[in-house]
């Protein structure tokens, strides 16, 4: 019998739906400060390779299917772009999305370039060990670095801008509270379980973007905050959508909807 047990466990999973079996991406999302650290990490890994690099190939002229290239011209390109970025972005001010992706652009045509004449630089290995930290800064961006540019979808959301989105959930899902059970308390035909239902449902969004606050706030890691946000969301949603005497709240429920989704977003989960 001990022996029949596993075996009926995966018979029974083989005959489960694949939706019940499949789970969404993980939230994920670097803070403002560790993205700062993040360009300090790759402008120090382009320097070593740059230093690393046979000095004669720094100052070489190829020629390739689009003509000469100069090395010291994409070099100088790709370090300018690289400063840019860097400089531009502002932990709580100043995201650098259009300089980012113009480096990382620079930076993926140039990884390209290498893997087409392997060991002429001197210092692959040196860039092998950029590429992850360059993937890192790209993924901080909602971009995919191994694919090539013409899919990518740039964004970034700062922390100014999330905390925002969190309050205005959190806001929004007390107000929507309210109002719901003045609705709920005005129409007689709604038994009290539906409004038990509603006061559960809608207050557990607002304690759980209460509790992503927090995180936010204290800077510790907000992953499993941010899923509870969401979770709650989806049943406030199947509430509002299943409850015809709560139709004149779905303006306001669109509006806090909204924060969320903005929330989702910044942790690359959003629609």
């Amino acid at each position: 019998m001990k022996k029949l047990i596993p075996v009926l466990i995966v018979v029974a999973l083989i005959g489960m739906p694949v939706t019940a079996l499949a789970q969404g991406p993980t939230p994920s999302r670097m803070p403002d400060q560790m993205l700062k650290q993040q360009f300090e990490q790759v402008k120090k890994g382009l320097d070593r390779f740059i230093d690393g690099m046979d000095s004669k190939i720094k100052t070489a002229i190829l020629k390739g299917e689009q003509g000469e290239v100069d090395i010291k011209v994409v070099l100088n390109d790709l370090k300018e772009s690289m400063n840019k970025a860097k400089d531009r972005f502002s932990p709580g001010s100043a995201n650098a999305v259009t300089e980012t992706v113009a480096f990382l652009k620079n930076a993926k045509k140039f990884d390209k370039g290498l893997a087409m004449r392997p060991g002429l630089s001197g210092a692959d290995m040196k860039w092998a060990d950029l590429v992850p930290e360059l993937t890192k800064l790209a993924g901080a961006y909602g971009i995919d670095f191994a694919v090539e540019p013409d899919s990518w979808v740039s964004r970034r959301t700062g922390d100014k801008e999330l905390e925002m989105a969190v309050q205005s959930t959190r806001k929004g899902a007390e107000q929507l509270n309210k109002d719901v059970a003045n609705l709920l308390k005005k129409d007689k035909t709604v038994d009290a379980a539906v409004k038990a239902e509603a006061g559960t449902k809608i207050s557990g969004l607002a304690t759980a973007a209460k509790s992503l606050e927090d995180a936010l706030k204290s800077k510790i890691d907000s992953v499993n905050a941010v899923t509870r946000v969401l979770d709650a969301r989806t049943a406030v949603a199947s509430f509002m959508d299943g409850t015809a005497a709560v139709a004149a709240a779905k303006p306001a429920w669109g509006r806090t909807d909204a924060s969320v989704e903005a929330i989702a977003k910044a942790y690359g989960v959003g629609k």
